[in-house]
């Protein structure tokens, strides 16, 4: 056995890369991070985190959007029925329940049965909200998504036009509505 660039080389010619720290090797050593950007990502985040509310539901990073949306159920919350904050949200609440992330989707969805609970669903377009919530969040099954998705739907019924929640459902095959009910 010798050793070549601080690694140890075996007789049969294997290294013994259990010694050897990633991206160490012969005295050279990376960073994870880009020269002068180490933690750049957390700061980042904490920097975007005190933004308008406007602009942190639509941000790229899914942990800003997730307290922005709880933000903005817990206004709902303490809104009165007639406050702006519903007309100022309102065309938003349907993209925003298709959130690509299951954390942020269930506190987009909360959001919005608070809007529900508060608002009667008035100015919601209900075709477009069943849509997505049955393809985003009824369809990757996640239960605890499942649940609140369920309760959203039921509430959906009770307060905006049933026809065009219909119209949404009915615009999905049969098999994919068999698959996600079943």
């Amino acid at each position: 056995m010798h050793e070549e660039h601080g690694m140890q080389i075996t007789a049969s010619g294997d290294q013994n890369f259990d010694e050897v720290p990633v991206g160490k090797t012969g005295g050279f050593s990376l960073s994870a991070y880009p020269e002068g950007q180490e933690g750049m990502e957390e700061s980042n985040v904490q920097s975007q985190d005190t933004g308008p509310l406007q602009n942190r539901i639509k941000s790229k990073v899914w942990k800003v959007r997730q307290t922005a949306f709880e933000e903005l159920a817990e206004k709902f919350r303490e809104a009165d029925k007639e406050d702006d904050i519903f007309d100022e949200y309102r065309g938003e609440l349907p993209k925003l329940l298709g959130d690509a992330n299951p954390g942020a989707q269930e506190k987009a969805i909360d959001a919005f049965k608070v809007y529900l609970e508060k608002r009667n669903g008035s100015g919601i377009d209900g075709k477009s909200v069943i849509k997505n919530l049955i393809d985003k969040a009824l369809a990757p099954g996640k239960p605890n998504i499942k649940k609140i998705t369920l309760e959203v739907i039921c509430l959906m019924f009770e307060h905006m036009e049933k026809k065009e929640i219909i119209e949404g459902v009915v615009d999905f095959d049969a098999p994919e509505i068999a698959g996600i009910v079943v």
